[in-house]
């Protein structure tokens, strides 16, 4: 059987990426098209009804929430996948309490990414079932969970230091403290189990094997019966989560050398400088960084600033110039060079992009 997908995504070239990543044909996919916004998706919809929808969440115009909505009421069988970045998270929430299958993250996307999740959405069209049920809304909360959500920002700061004795303990409380039925207790496990893993990917901390069991992990408190099952479910879960970020994760000097890259890329970034900050030398960071990374350090500081510059980019209105000095880069010339180096494209015709309207 041939899969139908359909890709929306303001940015051209993400679309234009997605299609060229790998043969699709071989993994009985078939593209019908793609679109910039969800009011273009909404009209490609009715003319050729896709099985897999691939949507960003920020779009000019109708958004992907307002899609994914209008997908959930009118298309149910469709499965969605949503295209996010790492500010996103409180509308992948929104979007995976809609009925969403999963999200990527789309700075770390790659063909490997898509395949595994596409897979899943084949398993569940052949099954004739979605993962999570479209009547399944926030709004079914009942008014005294509604008053009772999880504290992210408490969660947040638990997750930096890898503090999750504390976390479950936070958890263990929540659950505990009546009011909460065993079902609402899993939707709101869900929902923080997804908040977990998009924090460590946005601490860059996440291992593979971490994303590969995500859909193991939520079938498993799905299954839960009870709110006592319900927790020693989320403390196993939990559990093996931080015995993967124990064993791969970095090294406190090199989590605290890109902490400190995402934080001064603006400003000059030389190996020198980032060496005599943490009073090392430069051998010495350049190899432990590849060692532990696989990547170098002036690979991950243009990875940065070329991220940074599309978002300056897409939403302020700077001149080539301005742009490149608010990520680092005194000359211009230099900056474009960089800019179509690493995104395909020059930053003028990146900024054309989102100047249709």
């Amino acid at each position: 059987m041939v899969y139908k997908l359909l890709i929306v995504d303001d940015e051209a070239l993400l679309r234009q990426g997605i299609m060229n990543m790998t043969d699709w044909h071989d993994h009985n996919i078939e593209i019908i098209g793609d679109a910039a916004n969800g009011e273009e998706a909404i009209g490609l919809l009715h003319r050729n009804v896709p099985d897999i929808l691939l949507t960003d969440i920020r779009m000019p115009g109708k958004n992907g929430i307002e899609l994914i909505r209008y997908v959930k009421k009118h298309m149910p069988e469709i499965q969605v996948i949503v295209l996010s970045s790492f500010s996103d998270f409180e509308y992948v929430r929104e979007s995976l309490t809609m009925g969403a299958l999963d999200y990527i993250l789309k700075p770390k996307m790659t063909a490997e990414d898509l395949l595994a999740v596409f897979e899943r959405a084949k398993k569940n069209i052949s099954e004739d079932r979605i993962f999570l049920s479209k009547k399944e809304t926030v709004d079914d909360y009942s008014p005294a969970i509604k008053s009772l959500l999880w504290d992210y920002d408490t969660v947040d700061n638990m997750l930096e230091t890898l503090d999750f004795a504390q976390l479950l303990y936070y958890v263990h409380s929540f659950l505990t403290q009546g009011g909460i039925e065993a079902k609402e207790g899993i939707r709101l496990c869900i929902d923080l189990y997804y908040h977990i893993i998009f924090k460590i990917e946005e601490l860059r901390i996440v291992e593979a094997s971490i994303k590969q069991k995500r859909y193991a992990f939520v079938k498993k408190i799905q299954s839960s019966e009870s709110m006592n099952e319900l927790y020693d479910t989320f403390v196993s879960v939990v559990g093996e989560i931080e015995k993967n970020l124990r064993f791969h994760r970095y090294s406190d000097l090199i989590n605290k050398v890109q902490e400190y890259i995402r934080s001064h890329y603006d400003e000059e970034l030389s190996l020198k400088t980032i060496a005599d900050h943490f009073y090392i030398s430069k051998g010495y960071l350049c190899n432990k960084y590849k060692k532990e990374t696989r990547q170098n350090v002036k690979d991950y500081i243009c990875e940065v600033r070329m991220e940074k510059a599309k978002e300056i980019l897409r939403v302020e209105a700077l001149n080539i110039q301005e742009a490149a000095k608010k990520v680092g880069f005194d000359n211009p010339n230099y900056f474009s060079y960089v800019f179509k180096k690493n995104v395909g494209m020059t930053p003028m015709q990146y900024v054309s992009l989102f100047k249709k309207e």
